[in-house]
């Protein structure tokens, strides 16, 4: 009897040693996860920075062979004209769907979710689009007046050698299609500083707080809402990470 009693008391103890050590794992996970999520997000906008920089690369390099860095133009075969994520793909000057949109963003709309070459051109990165930006003629004394844009004919064209302070011009930003638009929450391929272009803006999808942008003198930078208000760009509306209106 004094066996079995030994043992059981045996048994019992290493019950009690497995509940501490799961309870000290538990307690480790707790405290792991949140420093795994940030470096998983930082992870991911450093390659979203990385993308952009690509776009502006093969933006420029359109430019080179074409004259002009396009937000759209005619082409047939696409009623509403072809924009810019598509004839980076469609005239290979990019070759990757995965450079097009942000990988944070992972509605499967979104182009760099998509396998293959059949993107749908409303879905990449944001890029400005002057014929949508009220406040374009007050900003071109200080930025230039570098558009070349017939909407009626779908030609939104940009002119490099005419934009004064490239490195204040934004061109490409993490964006998304807001709530009343399907599919909500994927990239959107257009952006104003002025106002929502049907629900689609800028989006502070990084960190909560953040988004990266692209300028035309090809940096990359990592920026509040608060931080774009205040630079040459202008920009007023945003979508916070949580699909909220921000308006400043």
């Amino acid at each position: 009897m004094l066996r079995i009693h030994n043992i059981r008391r045996s048994l019992a103890f290493t019950l009690i040693e497995l509940l501490v050590v799961i309870s000290i794992i538990a307690i480790l996970a707790s405290l792991l996860l949140p420093a795994m999520n940030q470096a998983r997000q930082l992870s991911r906008s450093i390659a979203c920075v990385n993308n952009l920089a690509q776009c502006m690369k093969s933006l420029y390099c359109y430019a080179d062979d074409y004259r002009y860095i396009p937000f759209m133009v005619p082409q047939s075969g696409f009623a509403s004209g072809c924009l810019w994520g598509r004839l980076m793909k469609d005239y290979n000057y990019t070759a990757s769907n995965k450079i097009l949109s942000c990988p944070s963003n992972l509605i499967p709309e979104s182009a760099a979710n998509i396998k293959g070459a059949n993107i749908n051109q409303w879905y990449t990165y944001g890029m400005y689009r002057s014929d949508c930006d009220t406040d374009f003629i007050a900003k071109s004394a200080t930025l230039g007046d570098f558009r070349l844009e017939n909407s009626g004919a779908y030609i939104v064209l940009y002119s490099s050698s005419l934009m004064r302070f490239p490195s204040g011009t934004l061109l490409l930003s993490d964006s998304v299609r807001g709530p009343a638009n399907a599919p909500s929450g994927a990239s959107a391929a257009q952006i104003s500083t002025s106002s929502y272009i049907s629900q689609d803006a800028p989006h502070l999808i990084h960190s909560g707080t953040r988004l990266n942008a692209a300028f035309a003198d090809a940096h990359v930078s990592s920026m509040t809402a608060w931080q774009i208000r205040q630079s040459p760009a202008q920009m007023k509306k945003f979508w916070t990470s949580d699909m909220l209106k921000l308006e400043l």
